[in-house]
């Protein structure tokens, strides 16, 4: 049986430490899966990061392997940017944390699905209240 294999979007990350239940829950839910994140979420966590919760940032982020970004990331994130140019999903971050799970065939766990509306990426979210 194959495991499934996920990018756990920075919406995740941040909302667990922030106490958010759903945050949690998605986090819970991945517990017995392969998960990455994107160095790019990487980044967000780290320019976030919070004095008195930087020992929590920093031991969460020790749990997941980071996906680098190379040039066929990019340019996917480049086709999508000018794809949703004109609707919500136009943020670079989210454009580059999409390609780099469509290219690596990973399934992204996200909070924000309506960030994520690209053709053949396959999302894992719960709906918000």
């Amino acid at each position: 049986m194959k495991i499934p294999r996920y990018l756990i979007d920075s919406s995740v990350l941040i909302g667990n430490l922030r106490g958010q239940e759903i945050a949690r829950q998605l986090l819970y839910e991945m517990a017995n899966n392969i998960c990455f994140v994107s160095v790019l979420t990487r980044l967000e966590l780290l320019i976030g990061l919070r004095r008195r919760m930087g020992k929590e940032t920093l031991e969460l982020l020790r749990v997941f392997p980071s996906l680098d970004v190379d040039r066929d990331i990019t340019d996917l994130a480049g086709r999508y940017g000018r794809q949703y140019r004109n609707t919500h999903a136009r943020k670079t971050l989210d454009l580059m944390i999409a390609a780099t799970a469509r290219i690596h065939g990973l399934t992204l766990v996200t909070i924000n699905a309506r960030d994520f509306p690209m053709p053949g990426l396959t999302l894992y979210s719960v709906p918000t209240p």
